[in-house]
């Protein structure tokens, strides 16, 4: 009995703090509060499922009767944990960035890309993967600590010679069964139904989000594009009116394709920026430290960047600031060819 205690405790524990996860993630980009029970939901059965498959590993003499038998059952738990962490941090930080959680497409762009990403961005091996790594051993080394809890509460579950075993008896492993078998058609049903509902039924899910993901999910409106929006009208609405100044032109220079790495003014060896650098120098310029596009195509990117939103037309754009607005683009494409031009108020 007190082997189970533990085992579930530590259960337990890595549920709740799922739960405060959530909890705090929902309340920080506005997601629906349905986000909450649907992913407690999906971390209840990934546990159930673990549990199961460990509970047919320990009944296995082969495996069970060795040495390190409790070692693989805490380093699986550990990888569980570590994969959750993981799913946690990036979906926390790409919400903070993008709006928008990630999915294995893009993690798998990230892996194969790792070297070029790595010179590009100002990511510092001491700050982010050195801390990492530590994180990385410290749960690894928790879980093995914990191994033999683990090991033997599997065991107290799914031997059937153990007195609390979920097998222990005919009548007690029907039960068991019985409901593992509707819990789990209940829970495929229930999956099958809500996975092809359009909306946003799913949406802020993190482990749904890996796997279930919409190519142009950075042009929809999320929670945190609305709220943002919604600021930005009470903003527009709150500024002085009726004040005269002079009205300047307004340039906004867009190159595609290029980055910080292979530019001068950023400490790139070779003249790429000359005009820049000279600005730099004479104090006229101010270097921005970081700066990331908002979206990662050139037609969403520009028409986010200059209209602060989703994809739309130019219509909007600098009208409070410039006289007119026009479009210069070489090679033409097809994305600008039909963007409205700003006359002359």
């Amino acid at each position: 009995m007190r082997s189970i205690v533990r085992y579930l405790i530590v259960i337990a524990v890595q549920l709740v703090l799922s739960c405060i996860f959530i909890v705090v993630f929902e309340r920080a980009f506005a997601y629906r509060l349905m986000v909450i029970p649907l992913h407690m939901m999906l971390i209840t059965a990934l546990n159930v499922g673990v549990v199961m498959s460990l509970g047919l590993m320990v009944r296995a003499k082969a495996f069970s009767s060795r040495r390190f038998a409790p070692y693989v059952i805490g380093f699986l738990y550990a990888c569980l944990a570590m994969g959750l962490l993981f799913v946690y941090v990036v979906d926390y930080v790409a919400n903070s960035t993008w709006g928008a959680n990630v999915s294995i497409r893009v993690i798998a762009s990230y892996v194969s890309q790792f070297g070029a990403l790595f010179e590009a961005l100002p990511i510092s091996v001491w700050w982010i993967y050195a801390p990492a790594a530590v994180v990385v051993l410290g749960v690894f080394a928790a879980y093995l600590a914990l191994s033999r809890v683990l090991f033997e509460g599997v065991q107290e579950l799914f031997l059937p010679e153990r007195p609390f075993s979920l097998l222990h008896t005919r009548r007690r492993t029907f039960l068991f069964v019985s409901v593992s078998v509707l819990a789990a058609l209940g829970f495929v049903g229930f999956m099958a139904r809500s996975l092809p509902r359009r909306g946003n039924f799913w949406n802020g899910e993190p482990l749904v989000g890996l796997f279930v993901s919409n190519p142009h999910s950075m042009l929809e409106e999320t929670p945190r594009s609305v709220a943002v929006a919604q600021e930005a009208q009470r903003d527009r609405a709150a500024y002085p009116k009726d004040i005269p100044f002079d009205k300047k032109s307004v340039f906004v220079i867009m190159s595609d394709s290029m980055r910080a790495l292979n530019m001068q003014v950023y400490g790139y060896n070779r003249p790429t920026t000359p005009s820049l650098m000279r600005l730099v120098d004479e104090g006229r310029l101010r270097r921005v430290g970081l700066a990331t596009a908002t979206c990662p195509e050139t037609a969403c990117g520009v028409m986010s960047t200059l209209t602060s939103r989703n994809y739309v037309d130019l219509s909007l754009c600098l009208k409070d600031w410039s006289r007119s607005l026009s479009m210069m683009e070489r090679p033409p494409s097809f994305s600008f060819s039909s963007c409205p031009r700003i006359k002359p108020e």
